[in-house]
């Protein structure tokens, strides 16, 4: 909860109330959360090599960036999130048929995300930044912005060249964070909300983290 002064006036509150969400895993990983604080973090990179569909996605983390600049001249650039960032999926919808998309066997409610994600920043290792959302479905990964006031000279030196510090700039405010939420619209039925820890090392895999102090903020549920 955040208070801002509104005008001159007076104090206006400011809530954020983050939804229920739900893991979806089989039930022997769900006991040993509950019972010795185990969890899975995965990664972008384990993204990738998932063969089964509803899990996995080739192009996550990238996203093709174009910027308009003055004289109605573009710059687009095509990049990928660097390999740096575990990650945690979950979804906001509680329903059974989620199982069978997942290959899941059960699932438990995260009733209490913020504390919940709190918690888990805490016990992994090197964290230097936490992003946490919905993910944003698309037909297709292209950020567009316009940025009128760039002059061409400061990206093409006078032998022709480009300003690679530059357009790498510019590339990334393009990008924003929309890129670590993008996911094609034939998932939406999923209706993720992904968790991510940006951290100083690069990262090839998951790991599983001890963290019995995040299993207050959750529930173990059944299908009826």
């Amino acid at each position: 909860m955040r208070n801002y002064h509104a005008g001159f006036s007076h104090v206006i509150t400011y809530i954020s109330n983050i939804p229920y969400l739900y893991r979806y895993e089989d039930k022997k990983y769900i006991d040993d959360f509950f019972e010795n604080g185990n969890l899975f973090i995965s990664s972008f990179q384990n993204y990738k090599k998932y063969k089964d569909n509803e899990l996995g996605d080739v192009d996550e983390g990238t996203s093709f960036n174009v910027a308009n600049i003055a004289d109605d001249k573009q710059i687009t650039t095509y990049t990928t999130i660097d390999n740096n960032n575990y990650t945690f999926c979950t979804s906001t919808i509680y329903e059974k048929k989620l199982l069978d998309k997942f290959s899941r066997n059960s699932v438990f409610r995260i009733a209490d995300p913020l504390n919940f994600i709190l918690e888990l920043t805490r016990s992994i290792q090197r964290v230097q930044g936490v992003l946490h959302g919905n993910c944003i479905y698309v037909d297709n990964r292209i950020i567009q912005k316009k940025y009128p006031q760039i002059d061409e000279s400061l990206l093409i030196n006078q032998q022709g060249e480009l300003n690679m510090n530059n357009a790498k700039i510019i590339s990334d405010e393009i990008q924003g964070v929309d890129a670590f939420f993008f996911k094609k619209k034939n998932y939406q039925e999923q209706s993720e909300y992904r968790i991510i820890w940006q951290t100083d090392r690069e990262i090839s895999g998951g790991i599983i983290i001890k963290c019995p102090e995040a299993v207050k903020y959750c529930q173990r549920i059944e299908f009826d």
